[in-house]
């Protein structure tokens, strides 16, 4: 009953097979950021000594997670891979994350000290899960990156 309230987006030019991938990206975009965020919590409360500023990612990796979390409940609302958001609002949400994106890695980028995450530190595995999660966001931002060019 609520489907017949929804209207009907035109389906111009939407390949089947971009909407699966679609749909597989978006769900690698959701795993990536919720193992970020692990990987975030686990630097952020280590016992290291690492000169790293992970806490400026929670908010893009939240809005990451939302975004993505939307997108799958306009899907399934709507009944087809073919009838998501928007591609307006798509463009809009998808060029604010990767502009935060830039933003957190440039910030995360400058504030460390290479050298200590280069494994040069009493801590390397600290420094090796800080690095992971720093290539995590830079991927991201890649992924933001193919959607926003592709105007899903």
């Amino acid at each position: 009953m609520g489907r017949q309230k929804l209207p009907e987006l035109p389906i111009v030019g939407n390949q089947r097979k971009w909407n699966v991938i679609k749909v597989v990206l978006r769900s690698l975009c959701l795993t990536l950021s919720i193992a970020d965020i692990a990987e975030l919590v686990a630097v952020d409360y280590s016992p290291s000594d690492l000169e790293y500023w992970p806490t400026v990612a929670y908010p893009i990796l939240s809005v990451f997670i939302l975004w993505d979390v939307v997108e799958f409940v306009v899907i399934i609302a709507r009944g087809s891979v073919a009838k998501g958001v928007h591609p307006g609002a798509h463009v809009g949400v998808e060029l604010i994350l990767w502009l935060g994106t830039i933003f957190t890695v440039t910030s995360q980028a400058l504030s460390a000290d290479w050298g200590q995450l280069a494994g040069f530190t009493t801590s390397p595995t600290w420094a090796y899960v800080a690095l992971t999660q720093f290539i995590i966001l830079s991927l991201l931002g890649y992924v933001t990156i193919i959607f926003t060019h592709n105007l899903v």
